[in-house]
């Protein structure tokens, strides 16, 4: 994310709703922060290559479930006061098409930015770890064959890392090798 906050001309912060309307009639994506707006940035060649084997690979796995579909960086999730654009979405929940927020997603992806990397695993784990429909947020590395796997257990959140191999996502459920996630990018 952008370091750039935009705020009301009197310096407080936005609400969802006046986020929500600003954001509909903005030519730059923003993500909305406990009331404050930061511009978000543009990709790399790597990212977008994960990006469409990704879709490519969990988009067939995702239909497979009544009801179920995969969103790619264009529906907000509700994490407590905040609105995020993730990567990649799979949720379950019935909505309409005019809807903007996702409120009860199944697995989050985040492909890492270096501009992002840092709030991916800091403050998007933590508060993404409160979506309480949520049971995996995976973090995928544009630089190395690397993710992260935050998964729900009964009491707690587990993470487990993958270099190699099959990445086995129980929530949609799927395995895919790193390999096919990986083609083509470079990485």
């Amino acid at each position: 994310m952008a370091a750039k906050r935009l705020h009301h001309e009197d310096g407080m912060a936005m609400t969802i709703d006046e986020f929500l309307a600003f954001e509909q009639n903005s030519q730059v994506r923003h993500e909305y922060v406990n009331g404050h707006v930061f511009a978000m940035g543009g990709t790399s060649a790597a990212h977008s290559g994960i990006m469409v084997n990704l879709v490519l690979i969990l988009g067939s796995a995702a239909k497979k479930k009544p009801g179920c579909r995969l969103y790619i960086e264009s529906m907000f999730v509700k994490a407590g006061s905040s609105l995020y654009y993730p990567d990649l979405v799979y949720s379950c929940e019935p909505i309409k098409p005019t809807d903007l927020v996702l409120k009860a997603p199944r697995l989050i992806i985040e492909v890492l930015s270096p501009s992002t990397e840092r709030t991916d695993k800091a403050e998007k784990v933590e508060a993404y770890q409160r979506i309480s429909s949520l049971s995996e947020y995976a973090i995928v590395s544009q630089t190395t064959r690397k993710i992260e796997v935050y998964r729900r257990s009964e009491e707690r959140w587990i993470c487990s890392d993958y270099e190699s191999g099959l990445l086995t996502l129980e929530s949609i459920p799927l395995e895919v090798s790193l390999t096919d996630i990986y083609d083509e990018t470079g990485v």
